[in-house]
């Protein structure tokens, strides 16, 4: 036996692919139940033939609690395989119909709001600023600064701000969807980021923390709170900075946003 434990992890078993396993989406629902179907299937069965996009949040809770009802009965043994399967496919299937009607509500109603895809990218960047903003506020008074300090450290936030705002809109409209969107968005926060905390390391970190706009906004930041003097060619190299990369990042916003035809 302590061989096997020396051994087993460096064993690995092969083997040919049996079968595969997918969420149903109701293709495969019957159109008349079994006569000694469980109550919760009935429950289950009652809920899709009842969902509509007024009841969504409803029929999602009753659809969670019958398929938690039917697990238990599957567990103490009062109810077959085939039983519980037939349970979960009526699950999926409101599932799926809860999410094909979310996103046909909100495609509704990006539809029928009389306002351009310019005005609805505008606005939840506006809604994103102000939140960070408010943060930042918070935040300032905890450390103990003073008021006399706050409109410079919010200025400085808010073009920081902007030009990270302008490249997550940049890359949410390349992206083909929502999924790919967040999968770019963490490293690309990365990339800015890193730089930024271990450019005090000196050397060629340093040097790609300058060109960083993080970093800039880092620099100006500590000028607002008048740990540094505003006069120097640092200043002036944070500022060039921040202004090459908001006017690049909008440039390139722009052009994505027409290239990809969001008004249409």
């Amino acid at each position: 036996e302590s061989g096997r434990a020396t051994v087993a992890y460096y064993s690995i078993l092969l083997f040919n692919i049996l079968d595969v396993s997918i969420a149903e989406t109701g293709e495969s629902i019957p159109d008349v139940l079994p006569e000694d179907v469980p109550e919760p299937v009935v429950n289950l069965r009652e809920v899709l033939q009842g969902l509509s996009v007024r009841n969504l949040q409803e029929c999602y809770n009753d659809a969670v609690y019958y398929r938690d009802e039917m697990r238990q009965l599957f567990i103490t043994g009062r109810v077959t395989l085939r039983q519980r399967t037939l349970a979960d496919k009526y699950f999926w299937a409101i599932i799926n119909r809860i999410a094909e009607e979310k996103e046909k509500n909100t495609m509704r109603t990006l539809m029928l709001c009389n306002v351009t895809g310019g005005e609805f990218l505008a606005a939840k960047t506006l809604a994103v600023l102000a939140g960070t903003l408010l943060v930042d506020t918070v935040l300032f008074f905890l450390t103990g600064f003073g008021p006399a300090q706050l409109p410079v450290f919010l200025l400085v936030c808010t073009a920081g701000s902007i030009t990270m705002l302008l490249l997550c809109g940049l890359t949410g409209i390349v992206c083909r969807d929502q999924t790919s969107t967040g999968t770019i968005a963490g490293p690309l926060a990365l990339v800015f980021m890193l730089p930024t905390m271990f450019a005090g390391m000196g050397g060629v970190l340093q040097k790609v923390a300058s060109f960083v706009p993080t970093t800039a906004t880092a620099d100006l930041m500590f000028l607002g709170l008048g740990h540094q003097s505003w006069m120097g060619a640092n200043v002036l190299w944070d500022v060039a900075v921040l202004a090459v990369w908001t006017a690049g990042s909008a440039g390139l916003f722009a052009l994505a946003f027409r290239k990809k035809g969001v008004d249409n």
